[in-house]
Formats: structure tokens, sequence, C-alpha cells
């Protein structure tokens, strides 16, 4: 009776190996630390007209190619930075970045299908699996 019984314990522990991963949700990562001064809402005003016409300017030399190209910008007043979102649509394929136009820093990649799983997807050092996940994870950057 005992020896049944532990065989059953190691069958129950054997089975409980074989269960599949659970995928983990995706978490926005932090973003780069905040500048420490304070800025008037004035200046937030005026960094913010700066930061549309970079981003215009940005947008008209960008190279749309042959799909339909649209943007996005944002002063981002807690990191002190002017972020730049280019999304370019070409048949079924998205290909966005996100980008700091100040430091011409690259923070994120998208290329691949919408509602699809994505060649590409990353925003800093994260991993992305899917659009949704994307605008998740560049949303800390696109808000105040």
């Amino acid at each position: 009776m005992t020896g049944r019984l532990a065989l059953l314990m190691v069958l129950g522990a054997l089975s409980a190996c074989d269960a599949p991963p659970q995928a983990a949700a995706p978490v926005a990562p932090p973003p780069p630390q905040a500048s420490p001064n304070l800025l008037s809402a004035k200046q937030i005003q005026e960094r913010d007209k700066a930061c549309e016409r970079k981003a215009s300017e940005k947008f008209r030399k960008e190279p749309g190619g042959d799909g339909e190209a649209g943007f996005a910008h944002h002063y981002n007043a807690r990191l002190d930075a002017c972020f730049y979102l280019l999304t370019v649509a070409r048949q079924e394929i998205l290909d966005r970045k996100l980008v700091d136009i100040v430091g011409n820093e690259t923070y994120g990649e998208f290329l691949g299908k919408a509602d699809g799983a994505p060649d590409t997807c990353r925003v800093e050092s994260i991993y992305c699996a899917s659009g949704r996940e994307w605008e998740v994870l560049v949303e800390p950057y696109m808000q105040n």
C-alpha cells in the first residue's frame, strides 16, 4: 500500500513538471531618471512648442517610402525630453519608432503586423510580443 502511495506521489510530481510555462504579462519599463529641476508652467509650454517644431521638422525629413506615415510628439516634463513617435504603414506592416529628438536616441522599435507577432518589438531593453504590449511600454514616455 505504501508503495502505491509513493508511486502516485512521484507520478503527480512528474506530471506537474510537464505543465506549460505561463507567459508573464508585460510590465512597462521604469522610465529614465527624472530631471531634478522643477519647471514652471510657462517653461513647460515653451518646451512643448519647441518639441512640436522639432517633431514637425523631423517628420518632413523622414523617408515615408511608399507607405502612409504619421507622427506624434510629446514633451515629457518629468523626463525633460522631447519624444517623437513615427508610424509608417505599408500594406499590412507597421513600422514604428520612438525617438528622443534632442539626444537623437532610439528608445523603441516595432516592425510587424499590428494584430500578429511582430518581427521586432522592443522599448529600451524590454522586448514585447504584440502591438498592444508595444503601446503599454511606450505609454510612460508619451505622457507626463
